[in-house]
């Protein structure tokens, strides 16, 4: 039916916004330079022991550090899937 079918997807969008800070820990300190981040999520049913899992993380590639000494960021994709016995 058409309303079972409208619970079978969902998508959602995330943003947020992280200010300027301090950053400590161990030989690394430094100040973080303030970032903003969209997630989109999306999600299918098929039934009940199976589902599909999309994300995308950082959706419009901004590159940003989180940590002193760790990676600079950027977008990432990830596609799950979800099998129950």
């Amino acid at each position: 039916s058409a309303a079972s079918d409208v619970y079978k997807r969902q998508l959602s969008f995330n943003a947020r916004y992280v200010d300027s800070f301090p950053w400590s820990s161990g030989i690394y300190y430094g100040q973080i330079g303030p970032y903003v981040i969209a997630d989109v999520h999306a999600q299918y049913k098929f039934n009940e022991n199976l589902r599909l899992y999309f994300s995308i993380a950082n959706l419009f590639n901004h590159y940003h550090v989180e940590i002193m000494g760790g990676p600079r960021l950027g977008r990432m994709a990830s596609l799950r899937i979800q099998a129950a016995m």
